[in-house]
């Protein structure tokens, strides 16, 4: 009997019945790959439902905030001109911007961005405005480098009621709420302490800058024969200065005058004062004004922490004055190429060098009087210059010539003092013959 069929059919079966468990165990496997995804979905769906939520109100809170801000209300400062109204939209959209600092969601990313655009336009146009218009009043105000000019700016700049006052304020205000929104910490979380201990190095401070501009000028009239608006309109800028070294064929006193004429400007005339006692105390009180705007919204980034950083920021407005001060004299004397100058330091040098080792010794005063004004810890980019190091220390040829020659000076005056001292014990010898021997050996040590 043929059974070959049989072992066909049977075969046939057992490849349909493998197939069939195959096909049996890939259902079963996507069966439960398709339960592990929808208990992973009933797992994940309320967290992603938690962030749409949270998305959803950063963008409705953005929202409201905006609307706050484009509807009219009172003016804070209690001024209606131009530069106030302009000052005030500014900080309030940067209160925004720093209230929302965390966004979540497309949408409220997209208008943050959009935001900040607006406020880095409305901030420009401000920052112009503020300084063009207290560069006028500090003219009308101070016409000349004076005692009297700087005391009268002072006074203007405590009084709460004077144009100086309310232009410098808006000068300050649009800085602090720019450094908040810029430095380290303007987004949440404090440094270490309430001190930068570092800053950028193009960190400016623009009110110090503004007060500044007229000295600068007049440094330029005296010392670089630059003829600019300030000097050539009047004030203290008349040419055939006694004083000043374009009345002279040469640079020989050139250190001697700069140094002279910043040190009088600091202290005779009490430009460092209006920055100790003028500027910081109006300083003060905008930080405090921007602390009870910014209290009224609890959670804006501009906290009391966050606003003590930046006061004590501001707090180094005399350091960073006497810095720029130093940056002026350098100035000076590199465009000038003083000490490469073949009448101090080539082969044309007069004197054996005594026009040099006097600039040297201006050098190391006027660091000391600069070094004297520093006042507390201070971050190492906002102090002053040192003369020594730019135009001594880094030298070496003309490091190695002072100190050769300061050596040879001492011992010259050292071998002056023995000399002298001999003479005088041979003098006294002379008046007293009679001393016995003893005595003299005496007499000489």
């Amino acid at each position: 009997m043929d059974t070959a069929w049989l072992d066909v059919d049977f075969q046939n079966a057992t490849a349909r019945l493998a197939a069939l468990e195959r096909r049996g165990s890939a259902t079963d496997r996507s069966r439960a790959e398709a339960e592990d995804e929808r208990d992973r979905e009933d797992a994940d769906g309320p967290h992603q439902r938690a962030a749409n939520a949270h998305a959803s109100l950063d963008f409705l809170v953005l929202n409201r905030d905006l609307i706050n801000l484009l509807v009219p209300s009172g003016i804070r400062s209690g001024h209606n001109d131009q530069l106030s109204l302009v000052t005030e939209r500014c900080t309030s959209l940067g209160l925004i911007l720093l209230t929302h600092a965390d966004v979540h969601g497309a949408e409220a990313k997209q208008m943050q961005a959009s935001l900040y655009q607006w406020y880095s336009a409305l901030h420009k146009q401000a920052q112009d405005l503020a300084t063009s218009r207290f560069q006028i009043q500090l003219s009308q105000v101070s016409p000349e480098l004076s005692e009297q000019s700087n005391a009268n700016i002072i006074t203007d700049l405590l009084d709460r009621h004077s144009d100086l006052h309310r232009i410098a304020r808006c000068l300050v205000e649009l800085q602090i709420i720019f450094d908040a929104l810029h430095l380290p910490s303007a987004s949440g979380g404090h440094s270490s302490g309430s001190h930068f201990q570092q800053l950028p190095p193009g960190w400016r401070l623009s009110i110090v800058d503004e007060l500044c501009k007229p000295l600068v000028e007049r440094l330029r009239f005296h010392f670089l024969e630059e003829q600019t608006s300030i000097t050539s309109s009047g004030g203290d800028g008349k040419r055939g200065d006694p004083q000043s070294p374009q009345s002279s064929s040469n640079l020989e006193r050139l250190p001697e005058w700069v140094f002279r004429y910043l040190r009088e400007a600091l202290d005779k005339h009490g430009m460092f004062d209006v920055i100790r006692d003028g500027l910081i105390p109006l300083i003060d009180t905008t930080v405090q004004s921007l602390a009870v705007t910014a209290s009224m919204n609890e959670q804006t980034a501009l906290d009391g922490g966050r606003i003590e950083q930046l006061q004590h920021l501001f707090h180094l407005a005399p350091t960073y004055f006497l810095r720029e001060v130093g940056r002026m004299a350098r100035h000076i004397l590199r465009a000038k190429s003083f000490f490469a100058h073949p009448d101090v330091v080539g082969s044309e040098c007069k004197d054996g060098g005594t026009v040099a080792l006097r600039a040297i010794e201006q050098l190391f005063i006027f660091d000391s009087f600069l070094g004297d004004k520093v006042d507390g810890e201070v971050p190492v980019s906002i102090l002053p210059p040192s003369m020594v190091n730019v135009f001594l220390t880094s030298n070496e040829e003309m490091f190695d010539w002072w100190m050769e020659t300061e050596r040879l000076g001492i011992c010259s005056a050292l071998h002056g003092c023995a000399s002298s001292t001999q003479l005088q014990n041979d003098g006294a010898d002379e008046e007293e013959p009679n001393q016995r021997p003893e005595q003299k050996d005496k007499a000489l040590y």
